[in-house]
Order: structure tokens, then sequence, then C-alpha cells
């Protein structure tokens, strides 16, 4: 993806990355307006999904889930895109979720290799046991947008789009690092991977994708000699 469309990208990637300024800045336009936000309570604050942790590197994650699928740059499971060089995503389908009948897909997504979002798809599962699942397990939202509730912990932060019909959660300590280098993009002040970290990214990619690496270096079998 050339410049400028990583910087589309960062100026639709509100919605997780976002989620923790948005929501920490409610609570003072609230104050002001006399209508407070309805304070949080002690729901979960999630650590990652399943086994796989926040920060664990995006091949300790795959390993887990082989069935996972690298998406490619600007291609959209169902929450808004955000993409850069620093950030994989990958998808995997029929993942049976807690508090879900039914499997669905769950997107992942790295900063700089490390695991930093989680999103759950509501799929086939109905909607209004979906929420009052999250309500359940999250307690009372931060914010009070009802239609695209956020939860704000310590560590994590939670948010649904109740009409795109998702949850995601994400660290807040690589979503902090993940603002920052989407406002040098958006003020035009990223200066571009450093050569180390092209390195790094290219070494990461050829790791992950052997098979495709091997092919792509392999000669094609010339043809034998007409008799």
């Amino acid at each position: 993806m050339g410049r400028t469309g990583w910087r589309v990208a960062a100026l639709l990637a509100g919605t997780l990355v976002l989620s923790q300024s948005m929501a920490a800045d409610k609570p003072k336009a609230d104050k002001a307006a006399a209508t407070p936000a309805a304070p949080a309570s002690s729901g979960q604050q999630p650590t990652g999904f399943g086994k796989a942790k926040f920060g664990m590197s995006l091949a300790e994650v795959w390993k887990m889930y082989p069935t996972a699928r690298l998406l490619g740059e600007e291609e959209q499971a169902g929450a808004p895109v955000v993409d850069g060089p620093y950030i994989d995503r990958i998808l995997v389908k029929d993942q049976p979720v807690p508090g879900f009948a039914k499997p669905t897909m769950v997107e992942m997504r790295f900063w700089k290799d490390k695991l930093w979002a989680v999103i759950v798809y509501f799929g086939d599962n109905d909607p209004e046991k979906s929420k009052a699942y999250l309500e359940s397990k999250f307690g009372n939202p931060t914010s009070t947008d009802g239609s695209n509730p956020t939860w704000v912990g310590e560590k994590v932060t939670s948010t649904a789009s109740y009409m795109e019909r998702w949850y995601g959660t994400s660290d807040v300590a690589l979503s902090k690092q993940a603002q920052a280098w989407f406002g040098e993009m958006i003020t035009g002040n990223w200066k571009g991977e450093t050569p180390e970290e092209k390195a790094a990214r290219e070494k990461r990619m050829a790791a992950l994708t052997p098979k495709a690496g091997k092919a792509a270096n392999t000669p094609k079998p010339t043809a034998a000699p007409a008799k």
C-alpha cells in the first residue's frame, strides 16, 4: 500500500485505535453538558483471545490457530480496516467463541508483530443475545452511545458496533503506540520505515509463508523438446 493509502486507512481507523481516547474524552464532554456517562462496572478485562495473549507474536498465535488466513492490505472482514507497514491481520473462520451459540469469524490484529486487537463477528448468532452477553461480560459501558458501547479498562479497551455486528478488544499500551503513528501519518510527519524495520518485516513474512516463498523461487519446468 502506498503512503496515500496508509493515510486513508489511518483516517478510517477510529473504531478500535481511537476508542480509548474517544471514550476518555466522552465523560468530560458529558460533564460539561451536566449529563454524566454511566460509570463502568467491574466487568471482565480480556487478556487476548483464548490462549493467544496480547503481546504475543504473529508466529506464536498462528501456531495456535493454524487455519487462520493472512488478510491482504485493505481487505475488510467487517470492522473498519486498520492497515500499514506495522500492522498484520489474520482471520479465523468457524471459531467457537465463549458466549456465542454458533462458531463465527475472529480477526486478530498485530502491531509491530505483537497481538494488539481481537475482533469477534456476530455472524449467525442472535444479535440481542450477543448484546446481552457482552453487557454481562463487560458490565456497564463507559460511553453513553447505546449502538457503539465502549468499556475502558486500565490495560484493555473493549468496544462494540451493534449495527455492524461485531465487538473488539485492544491492548491499551499498544493502542497508544499505534495512535502516535497514525497521528504522524495524518500530519505527514512519518518518514517511512527504517531499513531495520523493513528488513524485519520482510523476514517475518518470509518465515510465515515459506511455501509461497519457495514457490516463487523455484524455476518453472521447461517444456520437453519436440521430437
